[in-house]
């Protein structure tokens, strides 16, 4: 055999050497799986149902935030249906009593309302806190486990949500509050007062129209602020969604530290005696008028047993009588005014006072207290009678 036919022989077995390794190979299965399996199915079965968990939470997180945030303004930053400390006024909750202050803790507030609401809302997690920040939200939460074919993936339920309002206004409020009640707890003319020392947002009065915004006879004035960094918040009204400024509904004490003087104290002489007027005071219990000869015009402003000291023993020979007005808030006015008897008439206190001891040609000082239960005020002026 010569050499060609040598090289034919080889080539034709090693072609049938390939023809049955293919027939073997071809009985054979297929069993390589595709490339990145195992990371599809984790992602799918694991990370993203964690992600679609927290991203519920967010979404109830900032409704539940928002819902808290409301509940808190409208009850003067006090828990839903908490009454306050210092009592209420028609409702609305007091920050103050006299001086006596009972500020709302908010944080504390936000804590408990928003665990409530987030408990029943998402009750297969436990939140162990909350806290804000700015216009943020946070909420810890515990670490939670998903488990699939593809393995476990632990993740952590503490989230934080922008809820576009923050719960840090209530200090800016509370500071405005004390600067409010020390410019005008002093002050007679209260309503002028408050106009002239209140911020533009605090409307003195309810939020509901329609309400008296003051209330005669008591220093305590309900107060509705509007968000002085207007803050608005989402509620649902037949399930449409509705922006409103966040308004704050607190009342305050503005109890005088000391008994106002009597003030426009005035006395015109009549054909029998004099009509004695002053200003009402709408927290007079009672009013006293004094009248003497005697010349205490330099003791004048200051409290009656000062005034008064230097009055002689022998007072036989002077004249000095007092007169007590008692029930000052019930005083009547009439046509007919009878004299030595008091009356109110359009905000004015009068007395017709008639005494035979006061001689014409003998010059008498007047003076009146007011008196709220058994606190008197100082004598801050006189009128003249002769």
């Amino acid at each position: 055999m010569n050499k060609k036919g040598a090289l034919m022989h080889w080539i034709m077995f090693g072609v049938l050497i390939a023809i049955a390794v293919f027939f073997i190979a071809a009985k054979k299965p297929l069993t390589t799986d595709i490339k990145g399996q195992w990371s599809a199915d984790f992602l799918k079965d694991n990370y993203l149902e964690a992600e679609k968990k927290l991203l519920n939470e967010e979404v109830v997180l900032r409704n539940v935030g928002m819902e808290v945030a409301k509940e808190l303004a409208e009850n003067g930053g006090l828990s839903k249906d908490k009454i306050s400390e210092c009592e209420t006024i028609d409702n609305v909750n007091l920050w103050n009593n006299k001086d006596k202050w009972c500020l709302p803790d908010v944080l504390n507030n936000v804590n408990n309302e928003a665990g409530k609401k987030l408990k029943t809302r998402i009750p297969e997690v436990m939140f162990s806190s909350l806290e804000f920040k700015d216009k943020m939200l946070f909420v810890k939460g515990e670490k939670k486990e998903i488990s699939s074919k593809a393995g476990k993936y632990v993740y952590d339920t503490s989230t934080a949500v922008d809820l576009g309002y923050s719960f840090e206004e209530y200090e800016q409020l509370k500071e405005e509050a004390g600067k409010l009640v020390s410019a005008c707890k002093n002050k007679k003319k209260l309503i002028e007062c408050l106009e002239n020392n209140k911020q533009k947002y605090w409307k003195v009065g309810s939020c509901e129209q329609g309400k008296e915004a003051y209330t005669p006879n008591t220093r305590k004035m309900i107060f509705c602020v509007e968000s002085p960094n207007n803050y608005y918040l989402i509620s649902y009204v037949s399930f449409l969604p509705i922006l409103e400024i966040v308004k704050y509904k607190l009342a305050l004490d503005f109890t005088p530290t000391n008994v106002f003087s009597v003030e426009n104290l005035a006395a015109t002489p009549e054909k029998e005696g004099y009509k004695i007027t002053f200003d009402q005071d709408e927290m007079a219990t009672a009013y006293k008028i004094y009248y003497t000869d005697w010349d205490v015009t330099s003791h004048i402003p200051n409290d009656v047993d000062y005034v008064f000291k230097n009055l002689p023993k022998d007072q036989d020979l002077r004249v000095y009588e007092t007169i007590l007005i008692p029930d000052a808030q019930n005083l009547k006015c009439s046509d007919n005014k009878e004299a030595n008897k008091p009356y109110l008439c359009n905000g004015k206190t009068m007395y017709n006072l008639v005494d035979a001891k006061i001689k014409k040609d003998i010059p008498y000082y007047l003076m009146a207290t007011t008196i709220v239960n058994d606190k008197e005020s100082e004598i801050g002026s006189f009128v003249r009678l002769n």
